[in-house]
């Protein structure tokens, strides 16, 4: 996955927890939540804190899905929050009364 915008661009492996530690460790260098585009090119944010990582991805077919990253502890939580989308709902179902 990676982040950017007008002036951070980060690269974020959800295996490399070293990296992942770093990150944590300058979590003063990204005060806000960055938003960006996973290599699915799907909408996602990051924020950055002291001692874990969110992500959210908004995932082509419809679900959230929440990451929690705890680099220290080398364990995450996978959360899948809410549909972003709802699926159309032209289909109609055919009975034996339609002609």
């Amino acid at each position: 996955m990676e982040i950017k915008n007008e002036t951070i661009t980060i690269s974020f492996d959800p295996g490399d927890w070293a990296a992942m530690q770093k990150l944590c460790s300058e979590h003063e260098k990204y005060p806000c939540q960055l938003w960006g585009r996973t290599s699915n090119n799907e909408d996602c944010i990051i924020e950055i804190c002291a001692d874990h990582i969110t992500t959210e991805v908004f995932q082509k077919n419809g679900w959230v899905r929440k990451n929690v990253f705890y680099p220290k502890e080398n364990t995450v939580e996978e959360i899948y929050q809410e549909k972003w989308r709802e699926r159309p709902t032209s289909c109609k179902k055919k009975t034996g009364m339609d002609r």
